[in-house]
């Protein structure tokens, strides 16, 4: 039991890093949300390690955000160059 314990507390730890709020780290590693808190107080190691998760997580989301957005327009960019691209093609 301990092992699959410590397993799902390293995917939260790693959904924390990786810019995800607790809530959606929970459910990533598949626990309610009030296990991590639980965890927390009694485990000072994993408090430290939730601890430098949120910190290197926090600039994560705009990262995200951002490169999210850019991929988005690009596909966007792509597929109207192809449709303009073809209807020329077509006209010709």
């Amino acid at each position: 039991m301990r092992a699959i314990s410590e397993g799902v507390k390293r995917v939260f730890i790693e959904a924390l890093a990786q810019g995800h709020t607790v809530t959606r780290a929970t459910k990533i590693a598949g626990i309610n949300d009030r296990s991590p808190y639980l965890w927390r107080q009694k485990d000072p190691e994993f408090a430290e390690l939730w601890d430098q998760a949120i910190e290197a997580g926090c600039a994560m989301p705009w990262r995200m955000r951002r490169d999210a957005a850019l991929s988005k327009a690009l596909k966007k960019l792509s597929s109207v160059l192809a449709k303009w691209s073809r209807t020329r093609t077509a006209k010709s």
